[in-house]
This record gives C-alpha cells, structure tokens and sequence, in this order.
C-alpha cells in the first residue's frame, strides 16, 4: 500500500501533517475528512536506502533503553530522532514516528523505513503480541551485538593473512625496482647466470618499464570489479556458497553458521515465535543461498511433523552434539534453553578454530615468505661470487 506525507487543515484553520497508508488520494482524502482535516496536499513517500546495520544497532539500542525506562513508544522516536547523525537516519526514524503517531504497529512502520531486517522484524512482533516490546528489544539489541563481535573476530583473524601478503608484495616490488638494479650490472658481467637469476634481473626489468604501469592498472580494475562484485548480495552468495564446497572451509564455515542459526533460533523461540516461523526468518535472513536451501528442507521437514532435531541431522548441520542438545532440549520441554546452549558451544569452537588458525597458520605463512625472499636475495648476490673465479 502506497505511503502518502500529506498537510491538511481543520475546522479551527490549524494546520496538520503526517504520514498514512492509503490505496490512493482519493481514499486518503476521504480518511482525514472523517477527521474533520480537508486535505490541502499530498504525495508518495520514498522509503529510502535501508539503515546500515551500525545505524540500526544504535536506533533499536536507543529505542530498547528508552523503552526499558517507561518512555512512550512515539516520545521516545521522537527523541532519538533528534539524537542520530545523519540526515537519511534523522528522515527514517521521524517516518517511524510519524506512523506510530497514526496508529501504525512499530513493527510495520521498521518494515516500511527498511529500520530493521526480517529477524529484528519477527522480535518486535513478538514483542507487540505480547505486551513486552522493551524487552524484546533489550534481548535482540544484545543479540546483534554478540553477534557483531562475533563477525568482528572472524574478519580480524581471516584479514591477517591478507595484510601479511601485501607486506610481501610491498618488499618483493620494493627490492626489484629499488635493490636488484644497483647490481644488474655486475651481475649480467657473470656469463653464468642460473635461471632464478635470470628470471628476477628479467622481473626487475619489467617493474621498471610502461608495461608494468599498464599491468598494474588493469589489475587493480579487476580487483576493484571483484571486491564490488563480492560485496553485492548475489556475490556474497556466490563467495560463500563456494566456500562450502571446499574441504579447507567447509567445516569452519558450517561451525559459524550453525552458531549464528543457533542464536536466532534462541532468540526468536524465547519471544514466543513458533519454530516454523522462526526457521523461516532465519532462513531469510542468511546471507547464502546453499544455507538457505537447507533451511528451508528443515522448516519443511518441522511443518510435516518431524523433530527438530531429526531435520537437522538430516541436513548440512548434522552433528551429534548438536543432535544432543536438541533432543534433551525437545524431552524436557527446555528447547529454547538447550538451544542457547548449543549456540555458546559451536560459538567456541569458532573460537578455537581462529586461535589456532593464528597460532599455526600466521606463523607459516611468515616463515614461508621470509624464506622466498632470502631465495630473492639470494638469485641476485650469488652471481657476485662468481665473478673473482669468472675474471681467474
């Protein structure tokens, strides 16, 4: 349904704004007239981009403290809206306002400003279905931010090595343009030259040149073109799902997505939402298309009638701990508390697998790098000791 920012006056001459829901102007027309307010003008409302993520942690942060002080829902919009920064954050939240004044449910007035996604979405129904909407937000404001640190730790750990590789790239390029030149000449004098040699005098050479300018500039295009592609939604997808197919990510990944599953799952089922319902908003809210096929083969499995924990172990998150846990969590009635359970032990498993990955792998990749510049250094001083014999 269309949304409409329209001003109006009323019988007393005072002028009124807001924002409504209605199929059309002729419909809101005849709405505000039932108000005793004649309708001076109207038109559509854009939405906007939606909220970043930060921007939503600090809205629904703000807006979960407010709410656990007893502030009214609309005073407490209209309060936040005069503390975020940002002028497409200032516009979103006074639309939430302006629709929580009219008598829309906070949940439907998120959806409609893109101010939350389909999990923050289910919480605050939850929370508007059960009288209890401060603390919904409470418990998913804090959701979001253990999962934040979560995906905060695993990028820092999987962006060392990437920063050591461009230190490597850095030396390497600063030797051959800076370093191998100064003894080009006196090695090229050597009349054996072994291939390495050969090869790092022909590369120093190259950075040096027009080409090297070109080439570097045709594959900084192509990264470019590939960092956009892997930041898009459908790139995302793509990087993840092939992540999964490989046996070196494979089990790692699985971990983390069983843990960030786990987590959503306990805070949806601690609200109230049914298991069917919330696997569906888990399942909208991934980021991978494999994880959310199987998602979906769960939450169909669920609807025929089947446990929990035998969809799961028919899916790619069998596991036996993870089988455990829901078992005793469906046989006690405590699926919710079993649930969070299992979340914490799969989050510390990621855990283990990135200090160790920063133990071992770090530490290798260094020694590795090290060894081939020795190698580089090497190619270009061994020459220089076969000159006294070549000159005998």
């Amino acid at each position: 349904m269309p949304l409409y920012a329209w001003e109006g006056v009323d019988l007393k001459g005072s002028v009124h704004k807001g924002i409504l829901f209605s199929p059309s102007d002729k419909e809101l027309k005849a709405l505000l007239e039932g108000r005793s307010i004649g309708l001076l003008s109207a038109h559509p409302v854009s939405s906007g981009r939606p909220l970043s993520y930060a921007a939503q942690q600090e809205f629904l942060s703000r807006l979960a403290s407010l709410l656990s002080a007893h502030i009214p829902l609309h005073t407490s919009l209209t309060l936040i809206g005069t503390l975020v920064k940002g002028i497409g954050v200032r516009r979103a939240v006074g639309g939430v306002a302006d629709l929580v004044a009219e008598g829309v449910p906070l949940s439907q007035a998120l959806e409609t400003w893109h101010c939350a996604d389909s999990l923050a979405l289910a919480t605050v129904k939850a929370g508007e279905k059960t009288g209890a909407l401060g603390s919904a937000l409470d418990h998913l404001v804090k959701h979001r931010a253990l999962m934040e640190v979560f995906r905060k730790k695993v990028r820092v750990a999987l962006r060392v090595p990437c920063f050591t590789l461009f230190f490597f790239i850095v030396s390497v390029v600063g030797i051959l343009i800076g370093v191998v030149p100064q003894f080009e000449l006196y090695c090229t004098s050597s009349n054996a030259l072994s291939a390495t040699s050969c090869w790092v005098f022909y590369a120093s050479s190259f950075l040096r040149s027009w080409n090297a300018l070109y080439t570097f500039m045709g594959i900084s295009v192509f990264i470019l073109s590939l960092i956009t592609y892997a930041r898009s939604e459908r790139g995302r997808s793509v990087k993840i799902d092939g992540a999964l197919s490989s046996g070196f990510m494979r089990s790692f990944l699985l971990r983390m997505y069983t843990a960030q599953l786990l987590r959503g799952l306990s805070l949806l089922l601690g609200r109230g939402v049914p298991l069917v319902h919330a696997l569906k908003v888990c399942t909208t809210v991934s980021t991978s298309h494999r994880i959310q096929q199987e998602l979906t083969k769960v939450m169909q499995s669920v609807e025929q009638g089947k446990p929990l924990s035998d969809a799961l172990m028919m899916s790619i998150f069998a596991s036996e701990e993870l089988h455990a846990y829901i078992v005793i969590g469906e046989s006690t009635g405590q699926l919710n508390v079993m649930i969070s359970h299992a979340a914490e032990l799969f989050q510390q498993k990621v855990y283990s697998n990135l200090d160790w990955y920063i133990a071992c792998v770090n530490p290798l990749l260094v020694t590795s790098l090290g060894m081939l510049i020795a190698g580089l250094i090497s190619a270009v001083y061994m020459p220089l000791l076969t000159i006294p014999f070549a000159m005998g």
